[in-house]
């Protein structure tokens, strides 16, 4: 087989970086929340005792939950990308995902301040991560 010539190089392997930290960013809050699943079993379940006699009323099955509704989004966009991806251009989806960013980023605020909850500003995450002098 030959090799090709033409090929893009990858300088400073960042084609294997960028799908290390899309599989950390996929992979890290899966692995917290089955971590704590025995967790969340406790906490989630309904199970009464009344007179020395346990009362069931609801099983809640975390797991199965936690499975489903994590790997419907991503069925769902990566759906979305393989339909429109063809018909997007290179620069039209470059320049949309900052400002649909943005939306989502300004209607979670809204909703935030809504409930009566106040949004964290850059100012103070900023000054969280900053060590002192």
């Amino acid at each position: 087989m030959k090799r090709r010539t033409d090929a893009p190089q990858d300088r400073y392997y960042m084609v294997g970086l960028m799908f290390f930290i899309l599989g950390l960013g996929t992979l890290l809050p899966w692995n917290f929340f089955m971590t704590a699943s025995l967790y969340f079993q406790r906490r989630l379940d309904t199970t009464e005792s009344s007179n020395g006699t346990e009362v069931v009323r609801k099983e809640y099955y975390f797991n199965n939950w936690m499975t489903l509704l994590s790997q419907l989004p991503l069925l769902l966009f990566t759906l979305l990308n393989s339909f429109l991806y063809p018909s997007l251009e290179i620069s039209e989806s470059t320049s949309n995902s900052p400002s649909a960013i943005s939306v989502t980023n300004s209607s979670a605020r809204r909703s935030l301040k809504q409930a009566g909850q106040t949004p964290p500003h850059r100012t103070e995450t900023a000054s969280l991560s900053r060590p002192p002098i």
